[in-house]
């Protein structure tokens, strides 16, 4: 055997454990962490009640955590990349950890996104659009697409959607009863009567597409993700969704992405003022 022989079976050799040293795809888990409004510890001291609130967090305890992250080498992907994983089209670098906001509130930009630059975090900011073009008087401050446009251009930051405008409950009977607007027919008071099956995917394919094309016109962008309003869907969401084009769909549920998590139902960890450290660092660790 020639010296070149032997040389080219060692480097297929080296080649072939290096490739086996990596961690199986079928053992990977991927947390999806989920933030919403950003406030300071001075503002909580003011008003104690933010400190209980699921949707907020203090700048200088999110800062806390993505030090954490930073320091411990964990990795923050993209959708986008946990989806590839998810099709068989990629592996993930070591402890992946995803990042999103939803509502798409300013202090994510005031807050927020410096820290995120500061250790070169990516995220995922799902926007309730009409809050951005038309703010309700005295409501907390929404991103404008100004600010959306100079964190989605430092490129860790994607924008996508949290619907146009069904973050609420409507009523869905004549007695008042309410429930999220995406998953029932509503009651149409002028007319006193509920809504068709017909008009209820109608008002849904028209706000899934009015979100998708507000955000792509006006930030280039392409809008694949869907964040449901309160983390709840039906079958016929799911398909008036898929016609137009998403492809990714974030819940509120509690768990772990794998390799053989739905695209159609993505978990996700919320994370507060009141997580304490160590379950964040369970979380992020995969030991929750």
């Amino acid at each position: 055997m020639t010296k070149l022989l032997r040389l080219i079976i060692l480097i297929m050799t080296i080649v072939i454990v290096i490739s086996g040293c990596g961690y199986n795809n079928e053992n990977v888990k991927v947390p999806i962490l989920m933030y919403h409004h950003l406030v300071t510890q001075e503002n909580i001291k003011n008003n104690p009640d933010l400190a209980k609130n699921g949707s907020v967090i203090s700048v200088e305890k999110f800062t806390e955590q993505m030090k954490y992250l930073h320091e411990n080498s964990f990795n923050t992907i993209t959708l986008q990349e946990l989806t590839n994983f998810i099709e068989g089209k990629t592996q993930l670098p070591p402890k992946p950890v995803v990042l999103t906001f939803d509502d798409g509130y300013e202090s994510n930009y005031t807050l927020a996104y410096p820290v995120l630059k500061k250790y070169n975090h990516k995220a995922t900011i799902n926007i309730v659009v009409r809050s951005t073009e038309k703010p309700i008087a005295g409501g907390l401050p929404h991103l404008t697409w100004e600010q959306m446009r100079e964190m989605q251009e430092s490129g860790l930051i994607s924008i996508q959607s949290h619907t146009y405008d069904l973050h609420k409950y409507l009523p869905v009977n004549k007695s008042g009863k309410k429930k999220p607007a995406v998953v029932s027919p509503i009651w149409l008071k002028d007319a006193e009567r509920e809504e068709t099956q017909e008009e209820y995917q109608k008002r849904l394919q028209e706000d899934f597409s009015r979100s998708k094309n507000v955000i792509e016109n006006k930030l280039g962008t392409k809008v694949n993700v869907l964040c449901f309003p309160y983390g709840v869907y039906n079958d016929t969401a799911l398909e008036i969704a898929d016609g137009l084009g998403y492809e990714i769909y974030l819940t509120i549920k509690k768990g772990y992405n794998t390799a053989s998590t739905s695209l159609k139902e993505l978990y996700r960890f919320g994370i507060a003022e009141k997580t304490p450290r160590e379950e964040f660092i369970e979380i992020v660790s995969g030991k929750y």
